[in-house]
């Protein structure tokens, strides 16, 4: 029987962490700061990012553009940056995810908008009949809403360039894999800093 994409939706979602202590458990101890860019509608994996992050400290990373299945809708060319011709030499999705898989191992996530990032993640696995993602993971848009409240009413006072402007954290550029996890772990460890 086929999993439906409101069953994957729920699967991801039971693995989010909200308790105030386990979020600052893993803070303090290791996690993966993760982001994908796609081409859009369809979601094909276009870029992909993590860092291994231990004690707040950088250990590690892994990044590399995706050979996308279809076409890049404009409107994304434009936000990213990334174009069809830069994809065509570069590995395609299921060459990827394993290396990116055994990356992610062991370790809960962080990222923002992450249970969106993660379905995408999930359809490629299942089409080539892989094991899902379930690591916990830490939303730092649900953590923001948490912990910041008065921002809520339109959704764009939520997005990483927002709340990193907010915050005035040194990031310029968005919409890259690489420098949106940057910019994500940079906005976690400001939001804990709201909560201690």
């Amino acid at each position: 029987m086929k999993r439906s994409n409101n069953t994957l939706f729920k699967d991801i979602r039971s693995h989010e962490v909200k308790a105030r202590e386990r979020i600052l458990a893993a803070a303090r101890g290791t996690y993966t700061v993760m982001d994908i860019e796609t081409t859009g509608m369809y979601s094909d994996i276009t870029e992909i990012a993590a860092l291994c992050v231990v004690s707040g400290e950088i250990r590690d990373t892994f990044h590399t553009l995706v050979k996308a299945k279809g076409p890049i809708e404009k409107r994304v060319e434009r936000l990213t940056g990334i174009t069809s011709d830069m994809l065509e030499e570069q590995p395609p999705i299921d060459d990827v995810l394993p290396i990116f898989m055994t990356f992610i191992e062991g370790f809960p996530l962080v990222g923002h908008g992450l249970d969106s990032d993660l379905i995408v993640i999930d359809r490629n696995l299942k089409a080539v009949g892989k094991p899902l993602v379930t690591n916990d993971y830490i939303d730092t848009h649900s953590l923001a809403k948490l912990l910041l409240p008065e921002r809520e009413g339109e959704h764009r006072k939520y997005s990483v360039k927002a709340l990193a402007e907010y915050y005035e954290l040194p990031c310029s550029t968005f919409h890259r894999a690489m420098d949106d996890c940057m910019a994500e772990k940079m906005l976690f460890e400001r939001l804990l800093a709201e909560w201690k």
